[in-house]
């Protein structure tokens, strides 16, 4: 209660008014220990008038049970069966109660004193805890031949609360963490627009066919080489349709907006863990590693509304159910209603000119801070872009995450995206690596050695469907059938954005907890055995690397001198 006050009334007066009366308290109560110690016997209570005055008193001794001897002979009311409570001594109980008031009283004052800086030692040493595990676990799996990412999420599931239970204030270290969703989701609109912007000023596109290719044939195939912008969108549809209808089969879902948001959310793939594979496989640079990195780069351009669809439904679901409950005036429904419509498009006019100030104000602002040649002021303002962008999204109630990814894909034609990227890089790996361990928190190891076949089962069918629908739209392009299948081994895995959108909309009531603690370790195996791609995309570069020294041909051409040699 006086914490309740504190808070309410933020005032350091209000407590040192009351000290002089918890002072009385305290001595009445250490009175009232040595008058109830000094007593030997329990008197009975009078009856009549008496007992209605001492009942009616206000008496700060609190109230005690007689202890009953049950197995005396003697009646129940008896006073031999009646024993006095042990209590402690009178002077210890009653100098306890005034070490614990004052106590309290002084942590009230100083919480209110604005002089003093305030530090949470639970939260600092969660904190530390979080950061040890992520960088434990990060190194461990990264020397084994495994992604970081699987081993933040493992880390963070052995220290959450379902395993070891490290860490203790749960709700603040998600907070915290979320700065680290913040600056991944910004990191990868940063690749986009890098990838964009090298697809703009590099000539020909590495998805479209060179010269020395067939001309475009019929069909699909020819739809996708002569509008290679759709090969992207046209992947992440057919991805999203076939867990549709599998989910629709099997009846895991409970409503069309679980259906579609789960299914979207498998369709995802982590432009991350593509980009890492193609890396270590020396095929980034190649026609194929551009090929595989504009399909998942315009992945990343979808995740933005997908982030923003669970906020902006259950916007829109609490404006009937506010009129319904009389937020409005009442008995005027037509009212209700126009001002709702108002309010829709109110809305979508702020984030249309939040949009188009930001695209225009963004690029402008990284241009003045890029010429101060400071580069830890340089990082700090970047940090302060990228967060002020997320803040402005969720206040207009769509997500700090698809704010974030918008303020990386605003950078489209700026000279300096490299030089954000290269700055955010540090920042990212800190906050991203006590992201995911946090994510990873929410793990259960009971619950995923009980549902381990259903686990395999989904990570089989997952991971095969999004393999052979990648290769088939590599193969629509013009590469051959064995360098389209080793390239889709890097894309048969789940983004890290799905587990934020599922983690979201699982949070807004509109993904079940059964589902969503089922996709959750799904995605961390695909992630931790998307490094198996490497090994047959290393095949690929010596096969390619092979042909090219046996035509002859330029690296523009390399792409399609080993389908000629096949």
């Amino acid at each position: 209660g006086k914490k309740d006050k504190k808070q309410d009334l933020n005032t350091v007066e209000l407590i040192e008014s009351d000290i002089e009366e918890w002072a009385e308290k305290v001595k009445t109560i250490g009175q009232a220990d040595d008058d109830y110690a000094g007593s030997n016997t329990l008197s009975a209570p009078a009856s009549g008038a008496g007992a209605s005055s001492a009942s009616d008193s206000s008496s700060p001794v609190r109230p005690f049970t007689p202890q009953v001897d049950k197995s005396s002979p003697s009646s129940p009311g008896s006073a031999a069966n009646v024993q006095p409570a042990e209590r402690p001594p009178p002077s210890s109980h009653a100098e306890a109660v005034a070490s614990k008031v004052l106590s309290e009283i002084t942590k009230l004052k100083t919480a209110a004193d604005p002089a003093v800086m305030q530090v949470s030692m639970p939260l600092l040493r969660d904190v530390v805890s979080l950061s040890i595990t992520a960088a434990f676990f990060g190194v461990l799996f990264t020397y084994v031949g495994l992604p970081s990412t699987a081993g933040f999420l493992c880390g963070g599931m052995l220290i959450g609360p379902s395993c070891f239970d490290v860490v203790k204030e749960v709700s603040s270290i998600q907070t915290f963490s979320q700065f680290g969703g913040i600056f991944l989701l910004f990191e990868q609109g940063l690749s986009y627009s890098i990838e964009y912007s090298r697809r703009e000023g590099g000539g020909s596109d590495p998805l479209r066919p060179g010269s020395s290719s067939p001309p475009p044939s019929d069909g699909l195939s020819g739809l996708l080489q002569r509008h290679p912008r759709f090969a992207g969108l046209y992947l992440f549809v057919a991805l999203a349709s076939l867990a549709a209808f599998i989910l629709t089969v099997l009846g895991s879902t409970q409503s069309l907006t679980e259906l579609l948001i789960v299914s979207a959310s498998l369709a995802l793939t982590s432009s991350t863990a593509v980009s890492e594979s193609l890396h270590c496989a020396h095929l980034r640079e190649s026609p194929w590693g551009r090929a595989a990195l504009r399909l998942v780069a315009t992945q990343d351009l979808i995740m933005m509304p997908l982030l923003a669809l669970p906020d902006a439904l259950h916007s829109l679901s609490a404006q009937p159910a506010a009129a319904a409950d009389g937020g409005g005036w009442k008995g005027e429904p037509e009212t209700d209603a126009h001002e709702g419509g108002h309010g829709l498009w109110r809305r979508l006019g702020i984030i249309l000119v939040f949009m188009r100030v930001s695209s225009w104000g963004g690029r402008r602002l990284v241009s003045v801070v890029a010429r101060s040649e400071n580069s830890e002021l340089f990082t700090l303002s970047i940090v302060a872009y990228a967060l002020t962008m997320a803040t402005f999204t969720e206040e207009v109630e769509l997500s700090l995450e698809s704010g974030a990814l918008f303020a990386g894909i605003v950078l489209l034609s700026s000279p300096h995206a490299a030089a954000v990227l290269a700055s955010i890089a540090p920042v990212t790996s800190v906050f991203g690596g006590m992201y995911l361990t946090s994510l990873g928190m929410i793990i259960s190891p009971y619950y995923v050695a009980g549902k381990s076949v259903e686990i395999v089962v989904c990570m089989v069918a997952v991971g095969g469907a999004k393999c052979a629908l990648a290769a088939d739209c590599l193969w629509r392009l013009g590469n051959s059938r064995r360098s389209s299948l080793a390239l889709a081994t890097s894309m048969s895995q789940i983004s890290e954005g799905s587990l934020v959108l599922l983690a979201k909309a699982q949070r807004l009531g509109y993904v079940s907890r059964s589902t969503y603690l089922l996709i959750i370790p799904v995605c961390c195996v695909l992630l931790s055995v998307s490094p198996l791609s490497e090994r047959v995309m290393r095949g690929l570069a010596k096969g390619k690397e092979g042909a090219s020294n046996a035509s002859s041909v330029s690296p523009s051409g390399g792409d399609f001198s080993e389908e000629k040699k096949e």
